[in-house]
């Protein structure tokens, strides 16, 4: 039987109530006909039991392929369409500018690493503000606040260019999905590295600022799904986070 492993995410905005939430589970496993069939049937349990029915759909896509692994991954740029962009609301003119001018390049490396576009956009928003020349006192840089030797891992030559600080980002933040398993410990990993050993117990580090950055990271989300198309990206997402010699499902499910 396969074990679930979720991240409550913040309300997408479907609960019927203030004290209802609606919340996304995004589920990593190794993909067979065995579990894709239980998958779907916890899906289906999920949703007649949710206090969103109907408001909320859910949605199973699964993909395979024994040649790929996390060191051979390799971007599938060739096969990135253009996302819709859309203003936001809650952000100043300024910030606005500044996130209109990426929107199109976030999405690309989003696209291209298989991970959602909104994910991403909520980490660059939360990390560096849309501000190519970012830089933390820390001397992480760039959009995604990449650091130097990450920023060396992942092939970043030059940081403060935004395709390719993007795309070590987008990079980066997969990497931490296919070894955590689970978003909201992936994020804790991007922001206070992924050798903490409460990650490895499935914890968020008991650091208030990491602890604070998830939270806001999801907020981010779940504001920019709403509000940015990014809701029916969201659903519509192929979630590719490939184990040594498969694909893997993501799955979408709400509970309180």
């Amino acid at each position: 039987m396969l074990r679930y492993l979720a991240l409550g995410l913040a309300a997408l905005g479907f609960a019927p109530s203030a004290h209802a939430q609606s919340v996304e589970l995004m589920v990593f496993a190794p993909t067979t006909s065995a579990n894709v069939d239980d998958l779907r049937k916890s899906r289906s349990a999920s949703s007649s039991s949710s206090p969103v029915d109907g408001s909320l759909r859910f949605f199973l896509r699964t993909t395979a392929d024994p040649r790929t692994t996390p060191a051979q991954y390799q971007p599938a740029s060739s096969s990135c369409p253009s996302a819709p962009y859309v203003p936001a609301p809650w952000l100043s003119a300024k910030v606005e500018r500044r996130r209109q001018m990426h929107f199109a390049a976030i999405a690309k490396a989003a696209c291209e690493f298989r991970i959602s576009p909104s994910l991403l956009e909520a980490v660059v928003a939360q990390e560096s503000g849309y501000r190519t020349l970012a830089i933390s006192r820390a001397g992480a840089k760039g959009l995604t606040q990449i650091m130097p030797g990450t920023a060396d891992a992942m092939g970043v030559a030059r940081p403060f260019e935004p395709m390719s600080n993007l795309r070590g980002g987008a990079r980066y933040l997969r990497n931490q999905l296919v070894r955590f398993r689970r978003i909201d410990l992936a994020l804790a990993a991007y922001n206070a590295g992924p050798e903490r050993r409460a990650l490895s117990e499935g914890r968020i580090p008991n650091i208030s600022e990491t602890e604070t950055y998830v939270r806001s990271v999801l907020n981010n989300w779940e504001r920019i799904a709403r509000h940015a198309l990014h809701g029916e990206i969201l659903q519509r997402q192929t979630l590719r986070a490939s184990g040594p010699s498969t694909g893997s499902a993501a799955v979408l499910a709400t509970f309180k």
